[in-house]
C-alpha cells in the first residue's frame, strides 16, 4: 500500500481513538483534539504496523489502545495516545516498538511466544526481548531516550 495511504489510515486511527478517549473520559479531558507532534513517522514503521494488524500480531481496541500477542488485555494493554486535559497526544515511541515486534515475528521468523513487547520494570523495562531455544534472552532492545535510535544487543 502507498505510504501516503498508510499515513492517512494511521492518522484516522489516532483521530478516532482520540474521540473515543474523550467520550470515555469527559471528566479528565476538555476535548478530543489530537495535539500536534514534531515526531516523524517512518514509512517502514507504518508498513510493519499495518502488517501487524492484518496478521493479528497487534490488535487495536477502543481509544487507540493496543495489544501484542505476549500479554493481551481485553481493553488493550498499551495506548497509542495519552490523555491530556486539552486533548490527546500521540505516543510516538510505540510505533517504532510495534514495528520491531512485528518485524521480529513476521519478517525474521521468531516464534511469537518468544518475543516480548515492553517488558515491566522488574525485567529492566526493555522495549523488546527475544528468547532463544533455552529460554534465555538472545536479543534485547531498548529506547535510550525520546529521540534516540533503538539500541539492540545480541547476547
Amino acid at each position: 500500500m502507498d505510504a501516503q495511504v498508510l499515513s492517512e489510515k494511521f492518522r484516522m486511527i489516532l483521530v478516532c481513538g482520540a474521540q473515543e478517549l474523550f467520550e470515555d473520559n469527559h471528566d479528565r479531558m476538555a476535548c478530543a483534539e489530537l495535539l500536534p507532534t514534531s515526531n516523524a513517522i517512518s514509512e517502514d514503521d507504518l508498513r510493519l504496523f499495518f502488517i501487524g494488524l492484518e496478521r493479528r500480531i497487534v490488535t487495536l481496541t477502543r481509544g487507540a489502545r493496543f495489544n501484542t500477542l505476549d500479554r493481551p488485555l481485553e481493553s488493550g494493554r498499551w495506548g497509542l495516545l495519552s490523555r491530556e486535559k486539552r486533548g490527546c497526544r500521540y505516543n510516538a515511541e510505540y510505533l517504532a516498538q510495534i514495528a520491531a515486534y512485528v518485524q521480529a515475528i513476521h519478517e525474521l521468523g521468531y516464534p511469537s511466544q518468544r518475543v516480548f513487547f515492553e517488558l515491566p520494570h522488574v525485567a529492566l523495562k526493555l522495549d523488546l526481548a527475544i528468547l532463544g531455544d533455552d529460554g534465555a534472552a538472545q536479543i534485547l532492545g531498548a529506547r535510550l531516550e525520546a529521540h534516540a535510535e533503538p539500541s539492540c544487543t545480541s547476547m
